[in-house]
């Protein structure tokens, strides 16, 4: 895994999205709730309030470098200590590869 980055979107014009944090677990299990003993936290990610609208105004993307390679059913787990607002969401994209 190269990096994991954090994009703001919405469906709507003109959106504030709220300061949060984002935490990135690397993790044995992928489904249910996973233990202290099944995930580590590898980072905490701030994101500030951002504003988006229209064409002029557009969210930053936030990027997190990891390079570290993963081993066959191994997961990264994110998650966010703030809801986004109505109407948004951000997406956690992971750039990596075999080479």
């Amino acid at each position: 895994m190269q990096k994991i980055r954090f994009q703001f979107t919405s469906t709507t014009n003109a959106i504030n999205a709220a300061a949060t944090v984002f935490k990135v677990y690397y993790s044995t299990v992928n489904t249910g709730t996973p233990t202290t003993s099944q995930m580590a936290l590898i980072a905490d990610v701030q994101s500030p309030a951002q504003t988006i609208g229209g064409t002029t105004i557009t969210a930053f993307p936030i990027e997190v470098p990891l390079n570290f390679a993963m081993p066959a059913n191994t997961y990264l787990l994110v998650g966010q200590t703030v809801a986004a607002t109505a109407n948004s969401s951000w997406f956690a994209t992971v750039y990596g590869g075999d080479y």
